[in-house]
């Protein structure tokens, strides 16, 4: 095997938010232009934040004089989030761990993932949150904390996700391999499924 481990991204790789869209559109509607992109900065720094939610509404109603109505419209874009795991998702992570394959996770996320209610918790030998180091993928630290994690190489190790630069150049430019996974296929590049990931990596050998 060229690696002996495989890193995931979380969001849109492993799992799906079905609704998100609409439901950014309807905060948007009820909060205004200007508020909503407050929302959205400070939502982006909750990634890099180990912050509660009911700290983090406090912050918007302090900061940004949000009223309850707006706190409680910006909580059900931020917070209220349905998550579905992805089709292929059980089969790969059951395949690579039967094939030997370290498994682990980097990911770009608020303190509020639920993270064992997914049923795959028990694949990862090392996960890591951006609230948790402080920066969020593309940066090198974050990358660096996982490889610590596992105990491993940067060239050991393949990254995949669905981002081109925040998951495949950044673990790239820490010295790891990156694999893009395009599941809408608008790209043409990387895989469109996880189910191809053996074929990839048969190819590799």
């Amino acid at each position: 095997m060229k690696y002996k481990a495989i890193i995931f991204d979380l969001g849109y790789t492993l799992f799906d938010i079905p609704g998100l869209a609409a439901k950014k559109d309807v905060t948007k509607n009820l909060l205004g232009d200007e508020k909503f992109m407050i929302a959205v900065r400070s939502f982006l720094r909750w990634h890099n934040e180990d912050m509660s939610v009911g700290d983090k509404m406090k912050e918007l109603a302090e900061e940004a004089s949000f009223s309850v109505y707006e706190i409680e419209a910006a909580r059900a874009w931020m917070v209220d989030r349905e998550f579905v795991l992805f089709d292929d998702v059980l089969l790969t992570l059951n395949w690579l761990r039967d094939q030997g394959y370290i498994i682990g996770l980097i990911s770009n996320t608020p303190p509020t993932i639920d993270w064992e209610n997914f049923g795959i918790a028990q694949f990862f030998a090392a996960v890591t949150w951006s609230y948790e180091v402080g920066v969020s993928k593309p940066d090198k630290n974050i990358f660096e904390t996982e490889l610590r994690k596992l105990g491993l190489q940067p060239e050991e190790c393949l990254m995949i996700g669905d981002s081109q630069e925040k998951d495949v150049d950044g673990a790239k430019a820490m010295g790891m391999d990156g694999l893009l996974i395009d599941r809408s296929g608008k790209d043409g590049n990387g895989i469109g499924s996880l189910l191809k990931l053996n074929e990839y990596l048969d190819e590799l050998v």
